[in-house]
């Protein structure tokens, strides 16, 4: 069976089987090995698309209250975007996904005419940082309940437990 499908089969196995407790079979997959970039974006893609279309898969990935969704949103995806924005003809990455608390997430090979001509170093490590609002987790908790939220400056949760979302005004 190919690489591939033997992938989609763990995703759904690990979504269906274990959503509420997402497991790290789907991410493990990911750990420590080699993957063309443009094959670690599908992936990566693949099993975010996944768990999005279950019925409790947007509020897990929204709340990110397991390290398996946190790290797929908060690493993957952006190491995702990384290598979609510098591969190209003559630039070839691969990328090596390392989970735990070293001092980089990712270590991405380049090879090709630019790295042959000394444009660009054959291997890189690659640190991903999440600069997030204060509020940002008040934010995602009102999307999920309410479904709506004005912006960050004007939430805030109340003695009662409950968050207040009001619409802030700025005038110069």
């Amino acid at each position: 069976m190919p690489l591939a499908c033997c992938f989609c089969l763990l995703v759904e196995e690990s979504v269906s089987l274990n959503l509420k407790h997402m497991n790290k079979t789907a991410l493990s997959f990911f750990d420590g090995q080699l993957i063309d970039g443009l094959d670690f974006c599908s992936k990566v893609f693949s099993l975010f698309e996944s768990i999005r279309a279950t019925e409790i898969g947007r509020s897990h990935l929204r709340m990110r209250k397991t390290s398996p969704e946190k790290k797929l949103i908060q690493e993957l995806l952006p190491i995702s975007q990384f290598v979609l924005s510098k591969y190209r003809i003559g630039l070839y990455l691969s990328v090596k996904w390392i989970d735990g608390s070293q001092q980089f997430d990712a270590q991405i090979n380049q090879s090709g005419f630019y790295v042959d001509q000394g444009f660009y170093p054959p291997l890189i490590y690659l640190e991903v940082t999440c600069v997030m609002h204060p509020n940002d987790y008040l934010q995602r908790e009102l999307l999920d309940k309410n479904g709506t939220a004005f912006g960050l400056e004007g939430i805030r949760r109340q003695a009662n437990g409950e968050i207040d979302s009001v619409p802030v005004l700025h005038k110069n």
